[in-house]
């Protein structure tokens, strides 16, 4: 725990069990105070780290655990429990989780100018953006993936 307090940790370095144990450490309860069903949410991170493409260097599952740790670290430091209701700090680590989904290693301003499909879908209006917050809900539509299905 005392490495996932620091700022010393670099999930290049980390194998994969040891990635899965450290996103599941900033995504667990004591964390935000949300009660998640622990398979719903081992589902979850095998389909979020399954929708990083792999052979992209940079906006990968290494780089999602990386973006989550320091969210995570950042939550503690500034102590969010005092204003961050538990929900906003849950839906703020699962976002920091799967916020880069399924990039594609260009940045936008490439594909609004190559007329690439993702910038037709939206409309040349943030076209990665929209597409890694659809590919979250795609994730939260299946139900053996929903980790927000208590919810009302």
């Amino acid at each position: 725990a005392e490495l996932l307090n620091s700022w010393n940790i670099n999930p290049l370095e980390l194998d994969s069990a040891r990635n899965r144990a450290a996103i599941t450490f900033f995504l667990g309860s004591p964390v935000h105070g949300i009660r998640f069903d622990a398979v719903i949410m081992a589902q979850f991170l095998d389909a979020a780290e399954a929708g990083y493409i792999k052979t992209i260097p940079y906006h990968n599952w290494y780089h999602a655990v990386d973006v989550t740790h320091g969210v995570y670290r950042l939550m503690a430091l500034c102590g969010a429990e005092h204003y961050l209701p538990d929900l906003e700090r849950y839906a703020l680590l699962v976002s920091a989780t799967c916020h880069d989904i399924g990039h594609i290693g260009l940045n936008n301003v490439f594909l609004v100018e190559a007329q690439h499909e993702l910038a037709l879908r939206y409309n040349d209006k943030s076209p990665l953006e929209n597409m890694h917050c659809a590919r979250l809900f795609e994730l939260l539509g299946d139900p053996h993936c929903n980790i927000f299905q208590t919810f009302s």
